[in-house]
């Protein structure tokens, strides 16, 4: 038999069942283990479960996992997280797709994932939850600062073009800030805040960060709140 080599070594996972032997008197005087492969079971069993988590095309949370992690992040065994939500509209995205094709498209998404990856802690949620909709989940924050000191750095990082293969687009996003600080809120309230919020950046149309306050258009409306329609719905 040939040494094993790097290029065989591959993680495996097994499943063990063992019989004890005993005598006529009961006394143990050994075992057989049986050992079966179940590796193939088991790497299905994780691509499932990463279907069921993440965006197909970015690798980004999908909206089902990410809203549930705000939700544990708010619910009783979350307490003192205090999370903020970073509601996040790209303002290109459909001229992209129009323009280059969705393979484009795709692409244009997964470079601005990565970005978004690169601005947040290795605790923060970055979560796709529509078309061109993101959602950036921060918990412990301190202060509203703070959650606005996170969206200025993803507000910045999308403001310089983005190189396709196609060709080179413009990149910005309208960006909404909602901070909890309590835990007297529900994950859909907190999210129609930073929707809320986004859509006065939106409005602006500067690309700069909105933090979210009672005296906004539709602040008076987020117990309401439903998802956002596909992007072509929106106005």
């Amino acid at each position: 038999m040939r040494p094993l080599g790097e290029s065989d070594k591959q993680l495996r996972y097994c499943a063990l069942n063992l019989r004890t032997l005993t005598d006529a008197s009961g006394g143990v005087t050994g075992a057989i283990v049986c050992v079966a492969d179940v590796t193939e079971t088991a790497r299905a069993r994780e691509e499932l479960r990463a279907r069921a988590t993440f965006d197909a095309v970015t690798r980004c949370y999908n909206r089902a996992s990410a809203m549930a992690e705000l939700e544990a992040m708010l619910g009783p065994d979350g307490t003192g997280q205090r999370p903020a939500v970073i509601f996040i509209d790209l303002d290109h995205f459909k001229d992209v797709n129009d323009d280059l094709g969705h393979l484009a498209g795709d692409e244009f998404l997964q470079v601005v994932a990565q970005r978004l990856h690169r601005c947040v802690r290795a605790e923060d949620v970055v979560g796709r939850i529509g078309g061109d909709e993101f959602l950036v989940i921060c918990p412990h924050i301190s202060a509203t600062a703070e959650a606005m000191s996170t969206a200025n750095r993803l507000a910045y990082s999308l403001r310089n073009q983005i190189t396709l293969k196609k060709a080179a687009v413009p990149s910005s996003a309208s960006i909404g800030v909602a901070w909890c600080d309590a835990q007297s809120t529900t994950a859909e309230a907190l999210v129609a805040q930073a929707d809320a919020a986004m859509y006065q950046s939106k409005r602006a149309g500067n690309g700069e960060p909105v933090l979210f306050n009672e005296s906004m258009p539709g602040a008076e409306d987020q117990g309401d709140w439903q998802w956002p329609a596909p992007p072509d719905e929106r106005t």
